[in-house]
């Protein structure tokens, strides 16, 4: 049996021996490949992630060799039928083949998912247990040997907060199992390597409580509120506030303290991460590459114009897919048929765009972003245009492109869109931040 590895170095293994798999470039496009496990990826979506914007003029003959070397290395004895095969041609793109039993990262969420479901139904032991085999499964730093690849970055960067995601809910249900007290040295050293992460300060304070340490829960609290002061200027997340209220009430510890404001978490290349809070009021948003819609991926090709929605319904959100995708759309490596009911810290996949939902703890590095404007450079730049710039969107608005109209592009970060659909966004990030009426 072939065995695929994400989580830490990229590997396969075939009956516990190790395949080799070629050089650097041969092994990124393998991790693309089971990124985007059982989806078509379009040759050019390879090309962006293993070179960027520095792809040879021969870039596309280089994947066609890089996929020929792989098939071999996966498949030295391939069956006679191509359908039948591991790693498949399908038009202008290929798919691999892959389930939970064949790549640690399926199995990472679907055993993770497994958790937090038990753990919603009231399993704690069994919560627990599935979600400590789930991270069992990390062998260290994903993607570790193509780290440096330009589509690995923002890649692990999701995987890394889905990770840590994973690590509060198996707390949690450790916690609701009774293990307050053997918690207790875990969690100081999870808040000391992620100090800025308040879930883990919750938990944290939450053991001690549990553990009869009221003073040294209230100490978290008072830690918390001169930390995030010192190192972003701001309070502790109504979240955070509302536990302490109860420790301080000696009252009983219950889920709703942890319910927040739900939000996507949008990585991008670069390190970049873009907030976007979740209205029930605006319910049904709707995601895709027009510049219209409530959640605009308009640089992503792979995804389509009118790709999905959500919606907001028995206090959650749900994902909506209709079928009008082209690529479909996936939660935690499954497809999504029609809805899927979101849980937290589930990864959402749009064509090439990675999103993670959370239902609370905001970052508190952000402000409260007002719905369908990502909290970026984008917000801070519009409100500072200067009179030229604002009559050059007057003009725009108008329905004229004025001489010297490059200088909007580069203030509402829209460059590397399509010269067709700059007009749209820019139009559209301007009215929703108020530059312009209209």
């Amino acid at each position: 049996m072939l065995r695929f590895s994400l989580l830490g170095p990229v590997e396969a293994h075939r009956d516990g021996v190790r395949v080799p798999l070629g050089g650097p470039k041969q092994r990124a496009v393998l991790a693309v490949l089971l990124l985007n496990a059982n989806r078509t990826v379009q040759v050019s979506q390879i090309v962006d992630g293993v070179w960027g914007e520095r792809a040879p003029e021969r870039a596309v003959n280089a994947v066609q060799v890089y996929v020929s070397g792989l098939r071999r290395a996966l498949e030295p004895h391939p069956p006679a039928a191509a359908d039948d095969r591991l790693l498949i041609t399908n038009g202008t793109g290929y798919v691999l083949r892959a389930d939970e039993r064949s790549l640690d990262l399926l199995e990472f969420l679907a055993a993770a998912a497994e958790g937090r479901r038990a753990l919603d139904q009231g399993r704690a032991v069994d919560a627990a247990d599935r979600l400590r085999h789930a991270l069992g499964l990390w062998r260290g730093r994903p993607l570790a040997d193509v780290a440096d690849e330009p589509f690995a970055e923002a890649e692990a960067a999701a995987l890394e907060e889905t990770r840590l995601a994973t690590i509060e809910a198996r707390a949690s249900a450790d916690l609701a199992a009774g293990r307050d007290a053997e918690l207790v040295a875990e969690l100081r050293t999870l808040v000391a390597e992620h100090p800025l992460r308040e879930r883990f300060r919750g938990l944290l304070a939450e053991a001690l409580y549990r553990a009869g340490r009221q003073a040294d829960a209230l100490e978290v609290f008072r830690d918390a509120r001169a930390v995030l002061a010192d190192e972003l200027g701001v309070d502790p997340s109504p979240e955070l506030r509302a536990l302490e209220q109860t420790i301080l009430n000696q009252g009983e510890l219950g889920r709703a303290h942890r319910d927040g404001r739900p939000f996507l978490l949008l990585h991008e290349a670069g390190g970049t991460q873009r907030v976007i809070a979740l209205d029930p009021t605006r319910s049904p948003l709707t995601i895709g590459r027009r510049p219209a819609n409530d959640i605009s991926l308009s640089w992503d090709a792979e995804v389509s114009r009118e790709h999905a929605r959500l919606e907001h319904r028995d206090g959650g959100w749900e994902l909506v897919d209709d079928g009008v995708s082209r690529n479909g759309t996936y939660v935690d490596g499954e497809r999504v048929r029609q809805r899927h009911r979101l849980q937290d810290a589930q990864i959402l996949r749009l064509g090439r765009t990675v999103l993670i939902y959370r239902t609370s703890g905001e970052p508190a590095s952000r402000p409260d972003p007002e719905y369908g404007v990502t909290v970026d450079a984008q917000a801070r730049a519009a409100v500072a245009l200067s009179a030229r710039e604002h009559d050059l969107l007057a003009g725009l608005a108008a329905g004229r492109r004025d001489p010297g109209v490059e200088a909007l592009w580069r203030r509402f970060a829209v460059e590397d869109l399509p010269d067709a659909e700059r007009d749209g966004m820019v139009l559209r990030l301007a009215r929703r931040l108020g530059v312009l009426d209209g």
